[in-house]
């Protein structure tokens, strides 16, 4: 997992992209927002969640992260320890979860309003 907090002081907000490591639309969101020179105006913690399955090039390695919360750090796999460190990242922020299909590759959103 990889965490970076952008901006001065305690975030209120994490993004977090990569849940499924077969869907790199998120992870790529959080790395080109990483690589910006972009100037946030409240701290925000930007995470890259499961690094292994992007890895392998896989959807999940043991089982699915998003099916794995609140997790057990003591458990054999991967993606249950994981959840709960995720779940330790965010506590108390308000959080935007990416997610993607495989038939897109470059970034979008689907939005019912925007402001």
């Amino acid at each position: 997992m990889k965490v970076e907090t952008l901006g001065d002081g305690e975030p209120e907000y994490a993004v977090i992209g990569g849940i499924h490591g077969d869907e790199p639309c998120g992870k790529n969101a959080v790395e080109r927002f990483l690589d910006s020179d972009f100037e946030v105006q409240k701290p925000v913690k930007m995470i890259i969640a499961n690094e292994k399955a992007f890895d392998e090039d896989t959807r999940f390695t043991d089982c699915d992260l998003n099916r794995s919360f609140p997790g057990d750090l003591e458990s054999n796999l991967y993606e249950e320890r994981l959840a709960t460190r995720i779940l330790e990242e965010v506590e108390d922020l308000k959080i935007l979860d990416l997610h993607s299909t495989r038939s897109h590759k470059e970034i979008f959103a689907a939005l019912s309003y925007f402001d």
